[in-house]
């Protein structure tokens, strides 16, 4: 054991957070299902009755059941990201493929034409935001003269806690979290 007297004492850790594709879908289902969207001045109406999704290479994959104007199933595809003035993740490029009943559908040109992704697009996102706040929240109390054995305590202040980066994995959606701030660690004997 060495004993230095001239550490820095800020500190920089990146954290892995998951969200697994059911609760992510679960929580679009909360959001969106038996919502009705009219388009087309309206003149055209569907309402979601379902949400499911998954990762397929770089691109998110979210299956939207439709009834009304348009039945069936369609495919959201788009590159998931980290939007830092809404604290959102959201979903950029979307595109959609289809899967009706409906087979009028290719008639439908207020669909095809990206009216409904480009609506999709804009209200389709993960807040999160107040997890961060809650996460820097609970992090700090660890801070405020945390004794983590008899003799040995932490006192800290976290500056902040963010995320930039989203990928997707096989089973989740994950989003690299950095946090900084400054530690000390006093030391007043050990057991």
């Amino acid at each position: 054991m060495k004993i230095r007297e001239d550490l820095p004492d800020d500190f920089h850790v990146g954290l892995v957070n998951m969200i697994k594709y059911p609760h992510a879908a679960a929580l679009m289902k909360e959001q969106y299902v038996d919502n009705p969207y009219t388009y087309t001045e309206g003149k055209r109406s569907v309402t979601l009755t379902g949400f499911d999704m998954w990762g397929q290479k770089d691109k998110m994959v979210v299956e939207v059941g439709l009834k009304g104007s348009v039945n069936g199933n369609i495919y959201l595809m788009g590159i998931p990201a980290y939007d830092s003035v809404s604290r959102n993740i959201v979903m950029r490029n979307v595109d959609f493929h289809m899967d009706t009943k409906n087979k009028l559908l290719k008639s439908a040109n207020w669909l095809l034409h990206g009216k409904f992704a480009k609506v999709m697009e804009k209200n389709m996102y993960f807040e999160i935001g107040k997890q961060l706040d809650q996460a820097k929240k609970d992090c700090q109390t660890y801070l405020d003269n945390y004794e983590i054995s008899k003799g040995i305590v932490l006192k800290g202040k976290l500056n902040d806690i963010s995320t930039r980066n989203v990928f997707l994995a096989n089973e989740a959606i994950v989003t690299l979290v950095s946090a900084n701030g400054k530690l000390s660690i006093r030391v007043e004997g050990m057991e």
